[in-house]
């Protein structure tokens, strides 16, 4: 897994982009991009995005709350197949080097999927100074 995060617009928005690579075949297993901003109207925090899960095109938008040092996501999500999906995924800083990432709560067309925890350690970009 590989996150990138980078402010938008003179630090009005960030953008957050992603890439799931399979370990065993080394291909692009998901990848997209999630613009988060604040809602002028409503004061509250959204999220929309879009991608590739495999080759099948996803968008989708939502909700966003940040307490303490956690992110948390409450996604609907629609597949260009018409497949809709609601989620809820929290990223927590464990320590300056350790990012938790959790899905929980996932339906896909009315269907719960099973959760899941991921653990990802930093590592920056050496350019030589």
């Amino acid at each position: 897994m590989v996150f990138h995060f980078r402010w938008l617009q003179e630090k009005a928005a960030v953008e957050f982009s992603s890439r799931i690579i399979h370990k065993k075949t080394g291909k692009r297993f998901n990848s997209g991009s999630k613009i988060m901003s604040l809602n002028a109207g409503t004061g509250q925090l959204q999220v929309f995005g879009y991608g590739y899960d495999g080759d099948v095109y996803f968008s989708n938008t939502g909700a966003m709350d940040l307490k303490d040092k956690k992110i948390t996501w409450k996604m609907n999500e629609v597949i260009i197949n018409m497949t809709k999906s609601k989620y809820t995924v929290t990223f927590s800083l464990e320590n300056p080097n350790l990012l938790s990432v959790q899905m929980i709560d996932r339906v896909v067309d009315g269907k719960k999927q099973e959760d899941w925890i991921a653990k990802l350690l930093r590592k920056t970009k050496n350019n030589g100074k």
